[in-house]
């Protein structure tokens, strides 16, 4: 099974309820499929992908949701009363799927905050 990873960190401009967290370095993206201007990962190909991170912030009890093309699909996590929260969810995708994290409310996370994407099957 071809490996697909892709890792985006950095500090993110602070995201409204329901937008993108737009993480913007790249740290590694074996398909050139996240976009560090939209927050949005195009999945290369279909099947399984776990969508996971962590968020450090000043916001606390903020909801993270995965969103498929830019509709709510998956819970993945919440900040705690420090406003610091893991992520994780599994999504099932097609080619050309566009994945991304988004809060329930505003956030405006550190440079410590990073996102993944990783094709499990």
């Amino acid at each position: 099974s071809e490996t697909i990873l892709a890792k985006a960190a950095g500090d993110p401009a602070s995201a409204t309820s329901g937008n993108p967290i737009i993480f913007p370095t790249i740290s590694f993206d074996t398909h050139g499929a996240y976009n560090s201007t939209t927050g949005r990962y195009a999945c290369p190909i279909s099947g399984f992908y776990r969508v996971s991170g962590a968020i450090d912030s000043a916001n606390a009890g903020v909801r993270l949701s995965i969103f498929k093309n830019a509709v709510s699909d998956t819970i993945a996590g919440a900040t705690d009363t420090n406003g610091e929260g893991i992520f994780s969810g599994v999504i099932s995708c097609l080619a050309g799927d566009l994945l991304d994290i988004r809060p329930n409310n505003t956030i405006d996370a550190t440079a410590g905050s990073n996102i993944n994407f990783e094709r499990i099957k």
